[in-house]
């Protein structure tokens, strides 16, 4: 068998390991403690294969070279055997160039549409999947929020960049006010995952199968029974419920946690999550705020050090952060819950 039949059965065994292995890590959704499947993730499966191609290709090109270098050093002078080597050398030299050139290009190109102002190559190269808004039919009912947000932007780009995203929800509208230094736009939008059961705001809940949020799943992640139905009313009163959508101020997701707060949980070698860093999701903190699980993973754990005081207010005598956090204190928590108040 000769160098070139050997190489493609090498590339050929190579192409079967993702089989052997069912595909592990390429599609990070659908198994035991990850998220349900959706489209997003099949962008993210494109992604992985490139990747991996790419890195299964640089190998590729090292063996080769590999093999044209032993075939001179045993050339032993002969002219044609010095040819082909050399020629080897030569035409995957050229190849991987371009495969190396194509990456470049479309990671230039990528980085001209992202314009995020960060500096480093391959924004593309994670893929940040968040928990999208679903609508959901009762029979003979449909029920639907209306969400109002103001986020702050610092330029006419920037502005509008916010603006698009904002108009790219279920029948929303935005606005641009404020002047120059002081910019923010305005957006509202229609959310259908925050359906919450009966009562006014600071009493109402999550629905049961609202899976940001409802008790059942707080509750799976270590909250005791009173915590879990108080920060069931408090998504409610934080973003109605929905996964998605940050404040003027910096808050994100479910139940608009600081990005302050997020560091503290997600990055540092003690970091409690961090698989839910910023880091993971292109570099994108607001990209992993705005990530369901991870939201209320954090939030979690935030309840467990500092009790409902993140959401309620700093102390007895100040003006509350969130005065209806504190009626679903009221209204969900009991005698025995021993929970720091921040009343």
């Amino acid at each position: 068998m000769n160098s070139r039949q050997w190489f493609f059965s090498g590339v050929a065994f190579l192409l079967q390991v993702p089989f052997f292995a069912y595909g592990a890590g390429l599609v990070p959704c659908g198994g035991t403690g990850e998220p349900a499947c959706q489209t997003c993730y099949a962008l993210g499966l494109i992604n992985s294969v490139n990747s991996w191609l790419v890195g299964i290709l640089s190998i590729a090109a090292a063996i080769m070279f590999i093999i044209a270098g032993f075939r001179i050093v045993t050339a032993q002078g002969n002219p044609s055997v010095l040819k082909s080597a050399k020629d080897m050398i030569t035409n995957v030299a050229i190849g991987f160039m371009i495969v190396l050139a194509a990456w470049l290009f479309v990671d230039f190109l990528m980085k001209a549409l992202l314009d995020d102002g960060q500096s480093q190559m391959g924004p593309w190269n994670t893929i940040a999947c968040v928990d999208q808004p679903t609508a959901r039919t009762d029979p003979g009912e449909v029920s639907i929020t209306m969400v109002q947000t103001t986020t702050s932007c610092y330029s006419t780009d920037d502005c509008a960049t916010k603006a698009a995203e904002c108009n790219s929800r279920n029948d929303a509208s935005s606005e641009v006010v404020g002047t120059t230094g002081s910019l923010a736009v305005d957006c509202s939008y229609t959310d259908t995952t925050g359906r919450v059961t009966p009562g006014g705001r600071g009493e109402a809940q999550c629905a049961p199968e609202n899976t940001n949020c409802n008790v059942a799943f707080l509750s799976s992640l270590g909250l005791t029974d009173a915590q879990a139905n108080v920060m069931s009313c408090v998504a409610v009163t934080e973003n109605s419920g929905g996964a998605v959508g940050c404040s003027g101020t910096g808050p994100c997701g479910t139940f608009q946690i600081t990005k302050t707060n997020w560091r503290i949980y997600t990055e540092g070698s003690n970091a409690e999550h961090p698989q839910c860093s910023a880091s993971n999701f292109g570099g994108d903190i607001e990209a992993a705020q705005n990530n369901g699980p991870c939201n209320a993973r954090v939030m979690a754990s935030m309840v467990r050090v500092s009790g409902y005081q993140p959401w309620t207010g700093a102390h007895s005598g100040q003006a509350p952060w969130n005065p209806y956090a504190r009626g679903c204190v009221n209204s969900h928590s009991n005698a025995s819950d021993s929970t720091n108040r921040a009343f």
